[in-house]
């Protein structure tokens, strides 16, 4: 039988090793929620999704999750993953791409919505109407 010891270093004892360690004095038991080595009172992003937890709206966002609109929150618990104003339940396009065009504010850009003034009446053929005087 043969035993493998794994030596690491780690002078503040927080279980991150101090090559990876982003806050090499951690003290014993604080609460580091991403395991970056930073307790989360001193780490400007506790979840590790990239977005400082001053603008996270979710601060305890699952590493790896998808998040559309980058927001700091997962798909999951987000209730307007593309940011476009309009609720995920309501919303017909729910990855519509942040700035563009939505003229009747039903969640979809203007390029891909069949009817973008929402009148009823698919566009293509209120042009047809339009060229034939109707």
């Amino acid at each position: 039988m043969t035993v493998m010891v794994v030596m690491m270093d780690d002078d503040d004892n927080d279980g991150v090793n101090d090559d990876d360690d982003d806050c090499d004095n951690t003290e014993l038991g604080a609460t580091d929620f991403d395991n970056d080595g930073c307790d989360d009172a001193n780490d400007d992003d506790d979840d590790n999704d990239g977005v400082n937890d001053d603008d996270d709206a979710c601060d305890d966002t699952v590493l790896g999750a998808t998040d559309f609109d980058n927001d700091g929150c997962d798909d999951a618990n987000d209730d307007d993953d593309d940011n476009d104003g309009v609720d995920d339940d309501a919303d017909a396009c729910d990855d519509t791409v942040l700035g563009v065009s939505d003229f009747d504010g039903d969640g979809c850009d203007d390029a891909n919505d069949d009817d973008d003034d929402n009148d009823g009446v698919n566009d293509v053929m209120m042009l047809v109407m339009i060229q034939l005087g109707a």
